[in-house]
This record gives structure tokens, sequence and C-alpha cells, in this order.
């Protein structure tokens, strides 16, 4: 020990000064960190407040407190919400009453069950429908909630921020009537907020009911009618086991219901189905008057050909849209009878005869796929039915494939259209194959119903489109039948817009990408932009355009009235006339104008802003085109040069 003392003294003595050196400093380095840790937090400092900006943010949040309840006024009301929601839950009642029915004496009756399920998830829908529409008011209150709490908590810093000052009485009771505009605009937002709240609350236990029933109508299908086997593959020992006594017997007593429809719905119906004979009536009239003339211009001869037929499918129709909720029976009925009008007028709207032909072999499958709907056969039956409607357009799309030389141009349209034929029809019959119906059902009525939706708007256009050119140009009124063109150029497109609308609508329905027409309407309000604090949506897009066209197109009638019939016979120069006529043509557009910047919900406050843009784009590239107009409202109003001067 001693000799490793001796040995390393020199560097145990160099070590023990170092540490007795640093040591100081590490002392020195580890107390302002206890300090630090035992200090306690520095006070915020802090907002200095003037007394003279005490009233105005009273007045300030006084005005917040009104903006915040003229916001709330242009919510839905609540009481249309209530009544909407009260409707629903009584509709969940009935329904809940007859599915208990039905489970005690369910029979055969597979078209009854089938209706109750269809009237349930229109229901349910509505009823999804209504929880958006409270949750998008509900969205409305959250930035006040924020808004108002941010000013509750600012009261301390107006209290320590005006220092002695806050202790005058007069401060004070500025103080108090700070609190006391946060504490009611607070009150008001609870007052309405909470009905909205309790409607949510329902409107979620209405969901979850009708959702359990749904369940309830799946569990009884499966029991009564033996769906766990409907997907069985076909020609498999499952799938023959369907066919037994029972069903033979049950098949017979859907037929003898079949005929025994229930007429009692019809009651709520009856003023739709008078206004549609109406209809109907006056229709075929007008027609067989104007049928000698039509038959002499020899351009709209399928009116004076077929009116009656015309008259049946404009008015079946018109029932078709206004019948949206009927019972499946009834409406199924009537897609029937527009199927044997539009059969009948394939020839006279398609001069393609093969095309013709095509779409008349759809329709007659399509009407055989509606009648047993109406029978409500079962599902055994249905799925040969579908095989062979697979099997059957296979083989023709196939034949005609090979027999026209299609595959040739492949490319062109035709090309295509086998091709997609051939893909459904043989998609369909492998998914029956394998045991998959749902899907298969799915694309074989899916394709037909798209066939007669599309035949049926292209043949309601022609026949629309048809009866106000024939009216206008057989008017009895000189003004009409001598600017027909006018008027049918005017009309032309609006038809043409309505009819691709529905075009998209239907196809949106029939392929299920939304459950029925009312998800189509909302989707299009959904889509939409926000500019600012504006939103804009599809439908307000669609609406002020056609605002706007026409104002353009009432400017122009308006003129033509005026120069053809009010100041025809007037003692006027011929110069004034047109003044006039143009002034108010363009009075009129000026505030289509305006119309449609209010139905986009743009205000009029910001007008000047986009006039600045529309003085630069002047400035740039539109002066000569405003120089000549300004050159032409100067020549209309000074008249310098006047109407039948020679130049």
């Amino acid at each position: 020990m001693t000799s490793f003392i001796s040995r390393y003294r020199l560097q145990f003595i160099v070590a023990l000064a170092l540490v007795l050196i640093a040591s100081p400093c590490l002392l020195a380095g580890n107390a302002p960190a206890q300090s630090d840790q035992s200090k306690e937090p520095e006070p915020q400092p802090l907002i200095e407040k003037n007394i003279g900006e005490l009233t105005p943010k009273i007045t300030d949040l006084s005005m917040q407190r009104l903006n915040m309840l003229d916001e709330f006024l242009r919510l839905q009301r609540v009481e249309n919400l209530q009544i909407r929601l009260d409707g629903f839950s009584q509709e969940r009642d009935e329904f809940k009453a007859q599915i208990d029915s039905l489970v005690t004496d369910l029979g055969s009756n597979r078209g009854r069950l089938t209706t109750i399920q269809s009237e349930l998830n229109d229901t349910l829908f509505s009823t999804d429908q209504l929880s958006n529409e409270i949750s998008r008011s509900l969205d409305a209150f959250d930035k006040w909630i924020d808004f108002w709490i941010d000013e509750e908590e600012a009261i301390a810093d107006w209290e320590s921020g005006l220092g002695p000052a806050e202790d005058l009485p007069s401060v004070h009771n500025q103080i108090d009537r700070l609190i006391a505009v946060i504490d009611e605009a607070q009150s008001e937002l609870d007052s309405n907020i909470a009905p909205f709240l309790a409607m949510q609350e329902e409107a979620g236990k209405v969901q979850v009911s009708l959702h359990q029933m749904d369940l309830e109508i799946g569990a009884l299908f499966a029991e009564k009618f033996n769906f766990s086997q409907r997907n069985a593959p076909l020609f498999s020992p499952e799938y023959f086991n369907q066919f037994d006594a029972s069903m033979v017997s049950n098949l017979e007593m859907l037929i003898s219901d079949a005929f025994q429809p229930e007429f009692a719905v019809l009651q709520h119906y009856l003023l739709q189905i008078l206004l549609c004979a109406v209809l109907f009536m006056v229709i075929a009239n007008n027609l067989n008057q104007l049928r000698p003339l039509i038959s002499q211009s020899g351009r709209w001869e399928y009116l004076a050909t077929h009116p009656y037929l015309v008259s049946a499918l404009l008015s079946f129709t018109a029932l078709a849209i206004m019948w949206r909720h009927i019972d499946v029976y009834w409406f199924t009925l009537l897609s029937i009878m527009l199927l044997v009008c539009l059969y009948i007028l394939k020839d006279v709207f398609l001069k393609d005869s093969f095309a013709a032909r095509v779409i008349g072999f759809s329709l007659i499958l399509l009407l055989v796929l509606y009648i047993l709907r109406i029978v409500q056969v079962p599902r055994p039956v249905e799925r040969l039915f579908i095989v062979m409607i697979s099997v059957a357009v296979f083989s023709a799309a196939l034949r005609w494939y090979i027999l026209n030389e299609v595959h040739q141009a492949r490319l062109s349209r035709s090309a295509w259209g086998y091709y997609l034929i051939l893909l459904v029809s043989g998609v369909a019959f492998i998914s029956e194959l394998r045991g998959n119906s749902d899907l298969s059902f799915f694309l074989v009525s899916s394709s037909l119903k798209t066939v007669f939706a599309l035949l049926l708007i292209w043949c309601v256009y022609r026949s629309m489109s048809g009866l106000f050119s024939v009216n206008l140009r057989y008017s009895r009124f000189a003004n009409l039948s001598k600017y027909a063109d006018r008027f049918a150029d005017m009309i032309s497109p609006l038809l043409k817009l309505i009819g691709l609308a529905a075009a998209l609508v239907c196809l949106l329905v029939v392929w299920q990408v939304h459950p029925n027409f009312s998800s189509v309407f909302q989707a299009f309000s959904d889509f939409g932009m926000k500019l600012g604090t504006t939103r804009i949506s599809l439908n307000v897009v669609v609406t002020a355009l056609t605002f706007l066209y026409l104002s353009y197109w009432a400017a122009k009638l308006v003129e033509i009235a005026l120069l053809e019939g009010v100041l025809l016979g007037k003692s006027i120069d011929r110069g004034v006339k047109l003044t006039i006529a143009k002034f108010v043509g363009y009075a009129i557009i000026f505030v289509g104008i305006i119309g449609t910047l209010l139905i986009l919900g743009i205000n009029l406050t910001n007008i000047t802003i986009l006039g600045s843009a529309i003085a630069v784009g002047i400035g740039f590239g539109l002066q000569t085109i405003f120089n000549n107009f300004a050159s032409g409202l100067i020549l209309l109003f000074e008249r310098p040069i006047k109407v039948g001067d020679l130049i």
C-alpha cells in the first residue's frame, strides 16, 4: 500500500486538487437550478385598459348579440323541424304495429312485407336527412359559444387593466353592464340551442328504432320465405330443395293476392289522379283540334298519328313524379302502363330500326320482370327468369356482333354497346351459377331500367318540344305564331337541360348510388363551395343561371311585345319606340343580373369590388366594345340619326 501511494502520489495530489477546484463551480451551478425550481411562476403582465374603450366594447358586444340572434332567425325554424320529427315518430309507431301483426299472422303476404320494407327505408332516409339538418343548424352555435366564453374570460382583464379607475362607481357600473350583456347573450344562446339538442336526441332514437325494425324485417324474410337458401348455387341440391309443395301453394296464393290490390291506398292520391286525367283530356283535345294542320306540315307527324298515346305518356309521367312514395304495387302497375306506351311509340321516336328492335326487346323483358314483381313469385323462379334473360341477351348480342361484323370496327359506338351488353349478361349468368343472385338481379334489373328511363326521358322531351312548337306555330294570336321559332329557341335549351338533369338523377337512383330521388337532390344541395361567409351549392348555381337565362329571354319577349303590340298603333316616332323597347329590355336584364347575384347569396354592398374588376377589364380588353355600346345609347337617346334616315 505504501509503495502504491508513493508510486502514484503525484497523480493523486493532482486529481484531488482538480476536485477541490471544480466543486465550488458545481455547487454554484446547482444553486440557480434549485432556486429556479423553488421560485414561483412570474405573474402575467397586466393588460392595460383605457376607460374610453369600455363603452365602445359594450356597444360592440351588444351588436354581436343582435347579429347572433339574427343568424339564429335565419336557421331552420324549430317548429318546422319538430313537426317533421313528430311525423317520423308517428310513422315509426305505425311500422312497429304492422311488423308485430305480421310476426303473428304473416301467411304468404310477401308483397305486404316488401311494401313495408320499402316505406320504412324511405322514412329512414328522410329521418337521416332531418338529423343532418339539425346537425348543420347546431354548427352555427359553435362559434358563438367560443366567442362568448372568450369574452367572459376577458372580464378579469378589464377589472385589473383599468387599475384604480375600476373602483370608481361609474366605471364599476359600466363593467356590470358589460357582464350583463355577456350573461344575457349566453342565456339566449342556451335557450336557442336547447330545442335543437333535444330534437337531435329524439331523432337519434327514431333512427335506432327504424334500423332495428329493418333488421326485424330481414329476419322475417329469412324465416317465412326461407331466404337463407337464396344464395345457393344454381342447379345445386340446395337450390332444387326449394321447389316443394309449399312453394307451389304459396305461388297460387301470391297470384290470387296480386289480383286483389288495396284500393284504399288510392284514396290519398285521388286529387293527383284527377289532375292527370284532366291533363290527358286537355292534351288529347288540343292535338285533335290541331291534327289537320299538323298533318299538312309533316314535321310533327307523331302528334297527329298518336295523339292519345302522347297524351297518355305525358299524363302517366306526371303521375309517376307525384307518386314517388306510393305503394310498390301501384307504382309498378303505373310503370307497366308507361312501358306499353313506350313500346308502341319507340318506332316513332327512334329512326334506327335496329335500335328500335333492341330497345323493344329490353322493354318486353322489363315488362315481364315487373309482372313477376307484382305477383311476387318465389325467389327460385325469379332466379330462373334472370338466367333465361342473361342467356338470351348474351346469345343475341353475340350473334348480332358476328353477323354484322362489328368486331372490325372496334372503337365504334355500336361495338362498345355490344361489349357492354356481353359483359353485363355474362357477369349476371356467372353470378347466378355461383349463387350470387343479388348481384345478377341488380345487374339485369338496373340495365333494363336504365334503358326504360332514358327512353322515357327522350320521348317526353320530343313530345313536350313538339307540343310547344305546334301550339306556338298555330296559335290564334298573330304575334305568337309570327315569332314561334324564337319562342321554340327559348324553350328548347330549357327542356334539354331538364332532360339531362332527369337522366342523371335517374341513373344515380337506378344504379343505387343514392337510395331515392330525395337523396340525389340533397347531394346536389350539399355539393358546393364556400366563398367567404357565403356558401354556394350546385342547385343554387343552376337556379341562378336559369333565372338569368329566363331574364334574358323575358327582355327579348317584352321588346317584341312593345314593338309589335303595345306601341304598334301609337303615333310615336319609330326611333322613340325602339328606344323605349331597348331601355325596358336593358332594365329587365339588369334586374335579372341583380336577382342572380341575390340567389347566389352575394352581398350587394360588395359589388363595388366586382365593379372595380370590370373597370380594369374594360380598360384593358373591352374598351372598344363598351365604347360602341355607349355610342349606341347616345344614338338611341339623342337621336342624331333616326330610324329611316338615309346614310
